[in-house]
Protein backbone atom coordinates (compact mmCIF):
# COMPACT_ATOMS: atom_id res chain seq x y z
CA UNK A 1 0.00 0.00 0.00
CA UNK A 2 1.52 3.34 -0.78
CA UNK A 3 0.50 5.22 1.65
CA UNK A 4 1.93 2.96 4.34
CA UNK A 5 5.42 3.04 2.12
CA UNK A 6 6.85 5.22 3.94
CA UNK A 7 6.00 4.36 7.50
CA UNK A 8 7.26 0.56 7.04
CA UNK A 9 10.17 -0.91 8.89
CA UNK A 10 13.46 0.41 8.49
CA UNK A 11 14.63 -2.84 7.05
CA UNK A 12 12.13 -2.77 4.49
CA UNK A 13 13.22 1.22 4.10
CA UNK A 14 17.15 -0.37 3.07
CA UNK A 15 15.43 -2.61 0.90
CA UNK A 16 13.13 0.00 -1.21
CA UNK A 17 16.63 2.01 -1.44
CA UNK A 18 17.94 -0.87 -2.92
CA UNK A 19 15.25 -1.78 -5.15
CA UNK A 20 15.21 2.02 -6.25
CA UNK A 21 18.86 2.49 -6.72
CA UNK A 22 18.93 -0.62 -9.28
CA UNK A 23 16.80 1.22 -11.49
CA UNK A 24 17.25 3.18 -14.28
CA UNK A 25 16.76 7.46 -13.24
CA UNK A 26 15.34 9.05 -16.21
CA UNK A 27 14.61 12.34 -16.87
CA UNK A 28 11.68 13.16 -19.13
CA UNK A 29 11.24 16.76 -20.06
CA UNK A 30 8.13 18.25 -21.65
CA UNK A 31 8.74 19.47 -24.94
CA UNK A 32 5.35 21.13 -25.84
CA UNK A 33 2.11 23.16 -24.62
CA UNK A 34 1.26 19.90 -21.75
CA UNK A 35 2.86 20.46 -18.61
CA UNK A 36 3.75 17.75 -15.32
CA UNK A 37 1.47 18.53 -12.13
CA UNK A 38 2.03 16.90 -9.16
CA UNK A 39 0.14 16.09 -5.75
CA UNK A 40 0.46 15.39 -2.46
CA UNK A 41 1.41 12.30 -2.75
CA UNK A 42 4.53 12.94 -5.34
CA UNK A 43 6.32 9.53 -5.29
CA UNK A 44 3.76 7.66 -7.38
CA UNK A 45 4.30 3.78 -8.25
CA UNK A 46 3.07 3.18 -11.55
CA UNK A 47 2.52 0.34 -13.73
CA UNK A 48 1.46 0.90 -17.29
CA UNK A 49 -2.01 -0.60 -16.82
CA UNK A 50 -2.38 2.76 -14.09
CA UNK A 51 -2.54 1.01 -11.02
CA UNK A 52 -0.74 1.67 -8.06
CA UNK A 53 1.42 -1.21 -7.00
CA UNK A 54 2.08 -2.80 -3.72
CA UNK A 55 5.76 -3.09 -3.08
CA UNK A 56 6.25 -6.35 -1.48
CA UNK A 57 10.08 -6.76 -0.33
CA UNK A 58 9.84 -10.08 -0.08
CA UNK A 59 11.59 -11.23 -3.07
CA UNK A 60 8.69 -10.31 -5.61
CA UNK A 61 10.50 -8.59 -8.84
CA UNK A 62 7.86 -6.56 -10.87
CA UNK A 63 9.63 -5.32 -13.91
CA UNK A 64 6.99 -3.27 -15.19
CA UNK A 65 7.23 -0.91 -11.97
CA UNK A 66 7.96 2.56 -12.10
CA UNK A 67 8.12 5.57 -9.69
CA UNK A 68 7.95 8.89 -10.75
CA UNK A 69 8.87 12.13 -8.96
CA UNK A 70 8.06 15.71 -10.72
CA UNK A 71 10.63 18.12 -10.23
CA UNK A 72 9.36 20.85 -12.02
CA UNK A 73 5.85 21.48 -14.71
CA UNK A 74 8.98 20.78 -17.34
CA UNK A 75 10.48 18.05 -15.77
CA UNK A 76 9.73 14.24 -14.58
CA UNK A 77 12.16 12.10 -12.83
CA UNK A 78 11.19 8.52 -13.75
CA UNK A 79 12.76 5.40 -12.03
CA UNK A 80 12.49 1.88 -13.79
CA UNK A 81 13.71 -1.23 -14.44
CA UNK A 82 17.11 -1.11 -16.32
CA UNK A 83 16.81 -0.62 -20.33
CA UNK A 84 19.96 1.10 -20.98
CA UNK A 85 18.56 4.78 -21.77
CA UNK A 86 20.74 7.23 -20.26
CA UNK A 87 19.79 10.41 -21.77
CA UNK A 88 16.86 12.78 -21.20
CA UNK A 89 13.38 12.05 -23.49
CA UNK A 90 11.71 14.85 -24.78
CA UNK A 91 8.03 14.16 -24.43
CA UNK A 92 5.23 15.33 -26.66
CA UNK A 93 1.68 16.83 -24.93
CA UNK A 94 0.03 12.88 -25.59
CA UNK A 95 3.13 11.47 -23.36
CA UNK A 96 2.53 14.50 -20.59
CA UNK A 97 -0.95 13.12 -20.58
CA UNK A 98 -0.56 9.54 -19.77
CA UNK A 99 2.08 10.44 -17.14
CA UNK A 100 -0.34 12.40 -15.84
CA UNK A 101 -3.50 9.98 -16.28
CA UNK A 102 -1.34 7.43 -14.49
CA UNK A 103 -0.46 9.55 -11.30
CA UNK A 104 -4.20 10.30 -10.53
CA UNK A 105 -4.98 6.65 -9.14
CA UNK A 106 -2.42 7.96 -6.57
CA UNK A 107 -3.87 11.36 -5.23
CA UNK A 108 -4.90 11.63 -2.18
CA UNK A 109 -6.57 14.89 -1.52
CA UNK A 110 -4.52 17.49 -3.71
CA UNK A 111 -3.31 18.33 -7.36
CA UNK A 112 -0.90 20.98 -7.95
CA UNK A 113 -1.21 22.65 -11.06
CA UNK A 114 0.90 24.77 -13.23
CA UNK A 115 -1.75 26.58 -14.47
CA UNK A 116 -5.53 27.31 -14.63
CA UNK A 117 -6.01 25.86 -17.66
CA UNK A 118 -4.05 22.36 -16.53
CA UNK A 119 -6.34 22.52 -13.31
CA UNK A 120 -9.26 22.45 -15.41
CA UNK A 121 -8.20 19.62 -17.42
CA UNK A 122 -6.90 17.16 -14.28
CA UNK A 123 -10.39 18.41 -12.85
CA UNK A 124 -12.43 17.05 -15.64
CA UNK A 125 -9.91 13.76 -15.91
CA UNK A 126 -11.50 12.95 -11.74
CA UNK A 127 -15.08 13.39 -12.48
Amino acid sequence: DLHSFPTRRSSDLIECSKLIFMMDWLFILASDEARFFTCDVPLALLTPDAKPRRVDLEGYHNPELELSFPISPECLLIMRENDGTKTPIHANDGFVNEINLRIFPVVDRYVFCSSEAQAIWALSQRN
